[in-house]
């Protein structure tokens, strides 16, 4: 038998070592690679969900601010259509003025000045002095709105049947003495006077040179209740972009503005259509215009859009696809490197250890051994692990590597986080819807003989779903209302916004409380694509007799004080909120206020507030505490529940919004 040929065991050590550790580097290798492609690929994916995701967010939400600030002018145009209304069925209750006078304006409040037009030369201004005098009036409602610079209302201005157009404007947009103006031939009049109802017109050139316009004209009648004129609100599509439209997340990212028709609207003039003026095929203009918030790609650019409900436009986004994706291909590119540079180490790595592995083959292999368990546990997922080799060799360098690659892994992987940065200006922005909601609730409170009021709100988020409401139906009738919108945040917002706006809009008809809250669920029902729900308590209140027809769709009992007794519930039927259920029909029931009487509205925010160790605050302490404080005014009364009830929920987050109504009645 041929004698095999003897090998030292220093070779064969040596021999081992050196396939050990070639084999144990092409390993780490093949992981690291695999590791770093893998991330790479996950990277890519949710990168790309995170942008789309963005792009939805920013065009909703800017959407749902940019429809706020529209019904918040159509609120204003109704409003003064129904104070010119009033002005015109009780003439008697107001002192005629005997001109119009521009008024004073500080250095801060924006200039202004009041104007009468005709329609024809045949009409004479002399002949209806007493007219102008009456409406006038209006002057004090106006100004407060006309003359600050952060309202963009651009003018208001009412024309009637006798063919006389009477408004404030701009001194800039004065128009020439004895300038003949045929308003009955304008949108902003013909489609009013034709529905009778508050419309916004489609976007048209200014008469006076004040560029592009879009008007919210709502009717006015006279004493008899027959249709007398048309009040506009203008608003220049300008001061639109410039506070709502405008866009700041990258070179050629814009947001834009498309009508009802399928026109792209800019603050210059209506342009060409939506394919014209973006370039884009028949089918991507009607996803755009579909509104439903998909996200798609055409010839490089993202779009995606959203409905503004108050007069049917759309925002839409235009992002390109190299801005969007650029997070997503600075990482990529940033693992390829990786991956390439891993590689390319590799190689020498391997050659120098296997040339100097026959004298360090000893001192080789625990570093070896130790540098394999940091790999296996930065490979199982602990980028926050470093290896721990400290050889001054080419396996010390390949440690160092590693620790570079893990060190790189992690600062992408915060370079994803910076993407949702973008979700910090949602929060700007929803501070401009705060402000828009605070400004539709009455904060000034009447002052009469006849009663004492007061009310709050206090919203759990930066928006809520809570509102309150007081306004004069006629000089002797009074409304109160004291609503709760299911949900939070925007969505309840924007749906407490719709229904107290019906509310107010369908309670100045007239009729009973049941009635009006049966039309209101009416039309809540219509149109309620989130399922939201609202709670209200409606009372009519006669200043005369102190009787209060009202009626409760779901909400808390309200608390009731007799002059010489303590608080308790005014208990009534149980009914479901608005909303809730299509067809369903409310009554109401009443009382009679006497002279002291006290009426104390809430919602389910102040006998709900929670403490830390999670107990509720409840009815009987709220009784307890009205009556503990029954010898305050209204506006001290509501200042110091306020107070119980922060030092009640001290160290929790608030619940849900905190909203109350303090009503005392003198009868005359």
């Amino acid at each position: 038998m041929k004698e095999k040929k003897r090998v030292s065991i220093r070779k064969r050590l040596h021999m081992i070592v050196i396939t050990i550790s070639m084999s144990a580097l092409i390993f780490t290798c093949v992981l690291g690679v695999g590791i770093m492609s893998t991330i790479r690929k996950q990277s890519d994916t949710a990168l790309a969900r995170e942008t789309e995701t963005n792009l939805k967010s920013i065009v909703a939400n800017k959407a749902g601010i940019i429809n706020a600030q529209l019904l918040g002018y159509k609120e204003y145009a109704m409003a003064y259509a129904g104070f010119l209304s009033e002005l015109h069925a009780h003439p008697e209750n107001h002192i005629p003025r005997d001109r119009w006078q521009s008024r004073d304006t500080s250095s801060d409040a924006r200039e202004y000045f009041v104007g009468v037009l005709r329609r024809s030369e045949e009409i004479r201004i002399e002949d209806y002095m007493d007219e102008i005098s009456l409406e006038s009036n209006v002057e004090d409602l106006l100004y407060p709105v006309v003359s600050d610079p952060s309202s963009h209302v651009a003018a208001v201005y009412w024309g009637n049947r006798n063919g006389l157009l009477m408004g404030y404007d701009r001194p800039e947009d004065k128009p020439p003495a004895d300038f003949i103006y045929d308003f009955w031939q304008i949108p902003w009049y013909m489609e009013c006077s034709e529905k009778q109802e508050t419309v916004y017109t489609d976007v048209y050139l200014d008469s006076f040179g004040r560029g592009l316009t879009v008007t919210c004209s709502s009717p006015y009648y006279d004493g008899d209740g027959n249709f007398y004129g048309v009040l506009g609100v203008d608003v220049l599509l300008r001061d639109i972009y410039e506070e709502s439209v405008q866009l700041d997340i990258g070179e050629g990212a814009y947001a834009f503005l498309v009508d009802a028709k399928g026109n792209v609207i800019s603050p210059e003039g209506v342009t060409e259509s939506l394919i014209q003026s973006e370039k884009i095929d028949a089918q991507s203009a009607e996803s755009l215009m579909r509104a439903d918030g998909d996200v798609f790609l055409d010839h490089g650019v993202y779009y995606t859009s959203a409905r503004i409900d108050a007069t049917g436009w759309l925002l839409c986004l235009h992002v390109p696809q190299d801005l969007a994706m650029a997070p997503v291909r600075s990482i990529d590119n940033g693992i390829r490197t990786l991956i390439i540079t891993f590689a390319a180490m590799i190689i020498p790595v391997l050659l120098i250890v296997a040339l100097v592995i026959h004298e360090y083959s000893m001192t080789l292999t625990e570093p070896i051994l130790a540098l394999t368990e940091d790999v296996k546990k930065i490979s199982g997922g602990n980028l926050e692990y470093r290896a721990s080799v400290n050889s001054n060799d080419e396996v010390g360098d390949l440690a160092k590597s590693f620790n570079e690659m893990t060190a790189n892994l992690q600062e992408h992987i915060r370079d994803l986080k910076t993407v949702t940065a973008q979700q910090e200006r949602i929060g700007a922005e929803l501070s401009v819807a705060t402000r828009i909601q605070a400004g539709m609730l009455p904060t000034t409170f009447p002052r009469s003989n006849r009663f004492e009021m007061f009310a709050s709100m206090t919203p759990a988020r930066e928006v809520g779903g809570d509102f309150y409401d007081f306004f004069y139906i006629d000089k002797d009738h009074m409304a109160l209302v004291m609503a709760d919108v299911s949900g939070k945040g925007v969505p309840a917002a924007l749906f407490m916004v719709i229904a107290k706006t019906l509310l107010k809009n369908i309670t100045m008809r007239g009729g009973l409380p049941g009635d009006i809250l049966t039309e209101t669920n009416h039309q809540l029902c219509l149109s309620n694509e989130y399922q939201l729900f609202v709670t209200v308590w409606l009372g009519v209140l006669d200043l005369e007799t102190g009787e209060v027809v009202y009626a409760n769709a779901g909400h808390e009992y309200p608390a009731l004080k007799h002059e010489d007794d303590e608080y308790e519930l005014l208990k009534s039927e149980s009914q479901l909120p608005l909303a809730a259920m299509e067809g369903s029909v409310y009554s109401e029931e009443r009382i009679r206020l006497q002279s002291g009487d006290r009426l104390f509205l809430y919602t389910d925010g102040l006998p709900e507030a929670k403490n830390m160790r999670r107990g509720r605050f409840g009815m009987d302490a709220m009784l307890k505490m009205l009556n503990e404080y029954a010898d305050l005014s209204a506006e001290e009364l509501l200042e110091a529940i306020q107070k119980k009830v922060e030092e009640y929920s001290r160290g929790t987050e608030a619940f849900d919004d905190l909203t109350m109504m303090a009503f005392y009645f003198n009868r005359p």
